[in-house]
């Protein structure tokens, strides 16, 4: 007999159930028997009229398109052949009855009655086969899209654009051909961006660098970071790089006013690495190093620390005439060595993050441009990302208290099954949650299925991690949605 594993059950409560299962484990078999078992144990199975309809309340969403027609196929196939009593799926059936029994044990399941309510089932989704909800998470997202347009701001007649490199080599062609002495501030950016390219040897080709670049616009998780440039505009990026150069110069000054007080302690005393303590592997030479590389220097050495102690930077065995000296050498030093220590702990980070920030600032702004470019694009052409759309019903999922656009949803989905959860995105999950939130409220069963190590959608904003972190996320029924946000 053909055996299923499924592995890693975990019920958060009674209702939530997640599957943790393996490569040819047979998660595709766990879906289509829960879904089945949904259905048979519906009370509101109507005999009379041989119709069934709660086939329409079950949302069971996948990642891909073969993936949906397997469960499709397989929902179909073995209702099929439970109503026809097809002795190869007896193994099935009574594994079927027997979660039935101990699920349900006051409906009291036998052959016959499963027999006859899978005929009924098989009849129903055939004749309305357009509401047998088994999609792709985009396909669920275009629906929710196509449903509530006018809510989510989306342009009449919208069509969802796929191929996102095309529309984003468009921009970048768009942005380019707007370079000119009619544009001279872009022009000036422009030219900054290809010296500072030039300067670190990178790659000149403009077209090819800003369309890689631009891809970060697609990307999920560097939304709420794109969101924050849509105010910005050239002048803008100009002023802030401005401020960011006086404050570099500033750090400049400060470290260039201890450098040269220290070189004059050691030239007046004629000190060298063996003078001070730590010897060659002490003070010294990184009091010189603070000299070569300028702000570019390692943390204070464990000699420091030993000085600091003591309060005295002069080894025991340096030169004589230094020893005759060493109270009024130490005097001199302590400030500023204290000064150097300092300024490598807090100022020389704070030193590198700016020269990080103004290096990138022409990416940023040309970034910021291109990104209003593509918004002119979509707009012009009526098209719209599957990204926009996660994001639009995001923005409403979080800020709203009852998101509206789920409220016929709602209604509509009282089962919710997910296949490949760990393929799933933050954004798809937060629009996911109401929906889960509501069928858990009315004590309705829910079932996520995944595998981390079977993740192959990060490229695509898919937080596999997301699977891991289920027991914290805390969906459970009867919780408010403002948990979530």
């Amino acid at each position: 007999m053909r055996r299923f594993f499924y592995f890693g059950i975990m019920l958060m409560n009674s209702n939530f159930k997640i599957f943790r299962s393996s490569a040819g484990s047979g998660k595709t078999f766990t879906l289509a028997k829960e879904y089945i078992k949904l259905l048979i144990a519906n009370k509101e199975v109507t005999k009379s009229d041989h119709r069934e309809n709660y086939f329409k309340h079950i949302l069971a969403i996948t990642f891909t398109n073969d993936a949906a027609n397997e469960m499709k196929t397989r929902v179909l196939e073995y209702l099929n052949s439970f109503a026809k009593k097809d002795a190869e799926k007896d193994f099935i059936l009574d594994l079927i009855i027997g979660e039935l029994t101990s699920e349900y044990p006051e409906l009291k399941f036998n052959r016959n009655e499963i027999q006859t309510r899978s005929k009924i089932i098989l009849y129903s989704i055939l004749h309305g086969y357009s509401q047998f909800h088994i999609k792709t998470i985009d396909s669920f997202t275009s629906d929710i899209g196509a449903s509530f347009s006018r809510e989510l701001g989306l342009p009449g007649g919208y069509e969802i654009y796929l191929d996102t490199q095309e529309k984003i080599r468009e921009s970048v062609d768009i942005l380019l051909n707007r370079i000119g002495p009619e544009n001279d501030t872009l022009s000036k950016w422009m030219i900054e961006f290809l010296e500072n390219q030039l300067e670190d040897e990178k790659t000149w080709n403009i077209h090819t660098m800003l369309e890689e670049f631009a891809q970060v616009l697609t990307k999920e998780d560097k939304q709420k970071y794109i969101e924050l440039l849509k105010e910005g505009q050239f002048e803008s990026f100009r002023a802030c790089k401005k401020e960011l150069w006086k404050q570099l110069n500033a750090l400049k000054n400060e470290h260039l006013n201890i450098q040269n007080e220290l070189k004059a302690i050691l030239e007046k005393f004629d000190l060298d690495d063996a003078d001070l303590i730590g010897k060659s592997r002490g003070i010294g030479p990184w009091i010189k190093k603070s000299f070569e590389d300028r702000l570019n220097y390692p943390n204070v050495s464990s000699s420091y620390t030993k000085g600091l102690e003591k309060e005295n930077w002069i080894n025991d065995k340096a030169k004589n005439e230094v020893l005759e000296q060493h109270e009024k050498i130490n005097e001199l030093l302590a400030p500023y060595v204290k000064k150097l220590a300092e300024f490598s702990e807090t100022e020389i980070p704070k030193y590198q993050l700016l020269v990080n920030i103004v290096g990138n600032l022409n990416y940023v702004a040309l970034l910021n441009e291109i990104a209003q470019v593509l918004k002119e694009v979509k707009d012009r052409d009526e098209q719209v990302f599957l990204q926009d759309l996660n994001q639009r019903i995001r923005e409403i999922v979080i800020n709203e208290p009852v998101p509206f656009i789920y409220e016929k949803a709602g209604v509509r989905y009282k089962n919710i099954l997910v296949d490949e959860f760990q393929d799933t995105s933050v954004f798809q999950w937060t629009n996911l949650i109401p929906l889960l939130a509501n069928s858990l409220s009315e004590s309705r069963v829910c079932l996520l299925v995944g595998d981390v190590k079977q993740a192959v959608y990060a490229w695509r904003g898919g937080k596999a991690d997301l699977l891991n972190k289920l027991p914290d996320l805390g969906i459970e029924a009867g919780i408010e949605i403002d948990k979530y946000k």
